[in-house]
């Protein structure tokens, strides 16, 4: 069966490492937000100001801080890297950029249906994070560095 030109395209986007890209330029955005926190408010998805020319909101707001807070940032990047890297070679580079691409675009569309909320990479961080609990149910996460939890119970709450 022949494909079409627009599935053969899709199909050939790749970005490989993109979970170390995303964790680059979320940690120096909340770097930089650091000492600057109105730098911040530039990057969320706010579809009023996008229409009014601000389009690098189409891009930022995936790259808005998985954290704000210095000491649980560094444990939140860390664990959104090992979910999105085992996503990463489970899938192989191309399934997991459409996956992503998927949950931007839901995302942008999600902010023009209800424009009254700003939409930050919550969502994108979401989906990853169930996808890796459906894939890896048993992984194990220690709650306060003592409590074994299975992910899929952490899951189940998310849900």
């Amino acid at each position: 069966m022949k494909r079409s030109p627009l599935r053969a395209l899709v199909e050939r986007i790749a970005v490989p490492r993109l979970t170390l890209q995303i964790v680059g330029g979320s940690g120096a955005c909340f770097i930089l937000g650091l000492p600057q926190p109105a730098f911040l408010e530039s990057l969320p998805l706010v579809p009023q100001l996008v229409l009014q020319g601000e389009v690098w909101r189409l891009v930022t707001f995936l790259f808005y801080p998985l954290d704000l807070h210095p000491i649980f940032a560094f444990f939140v990047y860390y664990f959104f890297y090992v979910m999105g890297t085992a996503l990463e070679e489970e899938w192989g580079d191309a399934r997991y950029t459409r996956y992503v691409l998927l949950s931007v675009c839901a995302t942008v569309a999600a902010s023009f249906v209800f424009p009254s909320f700003a939409m930050t990479n919550e969502f994108i961080v979401s989906s990853i994070f169930l996808a890796f609990a459906y894939l890896y149910p048993d992984f194990v996460v220690y709650l306060f560095f003592v409590i074994p939890l299975k992910i899929k119970y952490l899951a189940y709450v998310s849900w």
